[in-house]
């Protein structure tokens, strides 16, 4: 399970200087305090009983005779491949342009028929077959803007000199672009995407060159992750039909935003690691015993009365509705 996530942890260490603290940081220096917050994502995984950093996977799944596939997995950041595993052979590919995903659940589902001829059954994903699924998920990596090339066409734009942006836009938001001067004599421009990972739509954004903001002028929607490139003409700068104006944007909402508790329980985590490391942990410290529960206190009354629960009881309590729980 290679992880996709860098750094592989639920913060950075900048992002952990800029948190509200209650000690001084100044003495620890960013790779120090990035290995805190990396160890502090082992903590993370103890806690939820699993690992929710991004990474990719080949998952092992066996089919139900429907049409949806149950990943296991979630949230989907993409999905590479969908195999069906037989004997002899390297198995059927599933086209992931055949497929709508559903990146919140961790579902795929199938919306053309497939045919499967040889091994005995004709079904969607055949039940008790065993699929190859090789899967990205977790939280906080931004997917890419995809390569892109241009070339002269004929349409209804101005001879001249224009300024271009493509952006990828995923199930959580789009990412920003860096903008390329394109001349075009003939009056359009036809746009060459190489598709990208984790990418359901491309977008176009253009203005005569100089001219602020660029504005949506096509929509390319694909989402088949392969070098197959696919193409828009824009003859003009107006919006997609039927659709508002919008400028191109300028901050990368592409990643699946990290939960709250995931970044506050690190915070508490790492300052509960730097308070050890420095051993302050052990000022106004009582335990609690109840009903089999253990619950670990930090008073300024010394023995006299509870203050606030120790910071890694307050980071386990924010990560409990995201653990993993089963019954045996």
């Amino acid at each position: 399970m290679p992880l996709i996530a860098n750094p592989p942890s639920y913060i950075t260490a900048a992002q952990l200087r800029a948190m509200p603290l209650d000690y001084d940081l100044s003495s620890y220096t960013d790779p120090q305090l990035q290995d805190i917050c990396n160890r502090v994502g082992g903590m993370i995984d103890a806690e939820l009983r699993r690992s929710l950093l991004a990474q990719e996977r080949n998952l092992c799944i066996y089919g139900t005779g429907q049409n949806t596939l149950e990943l296991g997995v979630r949230p989907v950041i993409w999905v590479r491949e969908l195999r069906l595993i037989q004997p002899g052979t390297s198995g059927y590919v599933i086209p992931i342009s055949q497929t709508m995903i559903d990146y919140e659940r961790g579902e795929v589902t199938l919306y053309s028929p497939l045919e499967l001829q040889g091994i005995g059954t004709v079904s969607i994903f055949p039940r008790n077959v065993p699929i190859l699924a090789v899967v990205a998920s977790g939280y906080g990596v931004a997917v890419s803007a995809p390569t892109w090339a241009h070339a002269d066409a004929p349409g209804s734009l101005a001879p001249g000199m224009y300024d271009f942006a493509v952006t990828t836009r995923t199930e959580w938001g789009e990412t920003t672009a860096t903008t390329t001067v394109v001349t075009t004599a003939l009056g359009g421009v036809m746009i060459t995407v190489t598709p990208t990972l984790g990418a359901s739509q491309y977008r176009v954004f253009a203005a005569p060159h100089g001219a602020t903001p660029l504005t949506l002028v096509a929509e390319i929607s694909a989402t088949t992750y392969n070098t197959t490139p696919i193409t828009a003409l824009v003859t003009n700068l107006n919006a997609p039909t039927g659709e508002f104006s919008e400028n191109l944007p300028t901050v990368d909402t592409s990643a699946h935003a990290m939960p709250f508790a995931f970044t506050e329980a690190a915070r508490l985590y790492a300052l509960s690691m730097i308070f050890e490391q420095n051993n302050l942990a052990n000022r106004g410290v009582q335990l609690t015993v109840s009903d089999g529960k253990r619950t670990g206190w930090r008073s300024t009354e010394g023995s006299s009365g509870k203050g606030a629960p120790l910071y890694a009881v307050q980071a386990a309590s924010l990560l409990a509705p995201y653990a993993l729980a089963a019954i045996f």
